[in-house]
């Protein structure tokens, strides 16, 4: 899965999603300095490209100088979810979204 643009990139790193690589625009290298830093304090690939390499790339056709590759998520059904809280004596609330490529849009 591909994630796309700075602040979401950003986001992944902040919460502990396992980030295989990013693929960082090569003329943008002082502008994502601390998206190069989290990378690399994570261990994790970081290949530098030319803007052409990242529009083929994208997806979203934003993708602000950065792409990172994650692998797939492991998801729970809604039953699971429903017995997550009852087993913790919550009311369930669930937020639905779909297509979220930031973060910040939520």
């Amino acid at each position: 899965m591909k994630v796309e643009g700075k602040n979401a990139v950003v986001e992944l790193f902040r919460s502990n999603t396992k980030v295989d690589k990013i693929l960082i625009q090569q003329n943008q290298k002082t502008e994502l300095q601390n998206v190069v830093e989290l990378a690399k304090k994570r261990g994790t690939k970081i290949n530098f490209a030319p803007k052409e390499a990242l529009d083929r790339e994208s997806t979203v056709k934003n993708h602000q100088g950065v792409i990172a590759f994650v692998s797939g998520y492991s998801y729970a059904s809604v039953d699971e979810i429903l017995e997550h809280a009852h087993q913790s004596g919550k009311e369930p609330f669930l937020v639905l979204v779909d297509e979220v490529a930031d973060t910040h849009n939520l």
